[in-house]
């Protein structure tokens, strides 16, 4: 309607924001008033506990890709001989031996994300009402960002590390598959699955003449869970970031998605019906700073595609042959590839050893 107040410019006041009693200057009627370097003094705490727990997942990223053999450099110090020695030729997890017993470190890698997350979320709701934001929507947009910068470092930060240090779009897409589909199976098995079977195992203690009554079904309603939209939205933002940010090195992942989100809406319908109450409806003309959060995705994306195509991958040697020399007649020159060939020595060599096009 014409001269109608934007859906966008509503913000609810949050009933928990408290703060000093004071006189408005603007509007000269009292106020509850919070101090901003209070504020800035919770923002600064948040980012000390974000970063430690962030360093805690950096150390399970290393212990995981020493069990898959993905450090094998002696001189790097993040090789850890302890674990690495699992992986060699004939040992337990061997990446040439037994498949499903090489994905072992990759579920255990998976599973261990996942329970970082889940307490990152209780921390995050800990820390966003530390900073006790005024309106629900600054509340709001305090834990999108954290969550997601979190989650997003927890998940992408073993692809860009295959991407952009080992160089190596070949490992980028069987990391990045491994990835995907175990958190496609681990969404479905613990938000649907387990929850409707822990459901059904409590439903047996009712009393069976009374399921059919208006206030049976009101207590059952009220004995479920309560609907977390907020997971959905995030998970889909992370698995955006899984399709645009690694295109060049798996450009089959929108392929993928398609399935995974086929499963996906029929167990979030399931999830809706069986497992979680009835959410409550709130109008909006949009979805907010979720859509900002794929637009930076997106921006992104041009960027770490471009590395890739150009330094971790073969595919600029593919379609732009003219960019390297050619030595001995017709013979192209792999930069890098043959570095070790005396045949090449006084060719210039780029990423010397790291057998990619530079």
């Amino acid at each position: 309607m014409t001269g109608s107040e934007s859906l966008d410019d509503v913000d609810d006041l949050r009933p928990e924001f408290h703060g000093e009693l004071r006189r408005s200057p603007v509007t000269g009627e009292m106020e509850r008033f919070y101090p901003q370097w209070k504020r800035q003094a919770a923002y600064l705490w948040s980012f000390v506990v974000t970063g430690c727990m962030l360093c805690v997942a950096v150390v399970v990223m290393i212990c995981s890709f020493n069990l898959q053999g993905y450090m094998s450099d002696k001189t790097s110090v993040f090789h850890i001989q302890a674990l690495h020695k699992y992986s060699d030729p004939g040992a337990v997890f061997d990446p040439n031996g037994n498949f499903l017993i090489a994905l072992v470190p990759v579920v255990l890698h998976s599973i261990v994300i996942m329970q970082l997350n889940n307490l990152y979320r209780h921390v995050a709701e800990w820390l966003t009402d530390l900073e006790n934001h005024r309106t629900r929507q600054a509340h709001e947009n305090a834990m999108i960002l954290k969550r997601f910068l979190f989650e997003a470092c927890d998940c992408y930060m073993p692809l860009f590390y295959l991407a952009f240090y080992e160089l190596d779009a070949e490992l980028v897409r069987l990391e990045l598959v491994a990835l995907y589909t175990s958190d496609s199976v681990r969404r479905v098995v613990t938000e649907s699955l387990i929850p409707w079977l822990l459901a059904k195992v409590s439903s047996t203690t009712k009393q069976k003449d009374q399921d059919g009554t208006v206030i049976a079904q009101l207590d059952k309603q009220r004995a479920l869970d309560e609907y977390e939209q907020f997971d959905d939205y995030l998970e889909m933002c992370i698995q955006f970031g899984y399709i645009t940010l690694f295109a060049s090195a798996f450009p089959l992942a929108s392929m993928l998605s398609i399935v995974c989100n086929l499963i996906e809406v029929r167990s979030d319908a399931f999830k809706l019906s069986f497992v979680a109450r009835k959410p409550q409806s709130r109008r909006a003309s949009q979805i907010g700073t979720w859509l900002k959060v794929l637009t930076f995705q997106a921006w992104l994306s041009i960027f770490t595609n471009c590395m890739i195509f150009g330094f971790s991958s073969e595919q600029m040697g593919e379609w732009f042959p003219s960019l390297f020399k050619h030595v001995g007649g017709t013979e192209r020159v792999i930069i890098g590839y043959e570095a070790g060939n005396p045949q090449y020595a006084d060719t210039e060599v780029f990423a010397a050893g790291k057998g990619r096009y530079a």
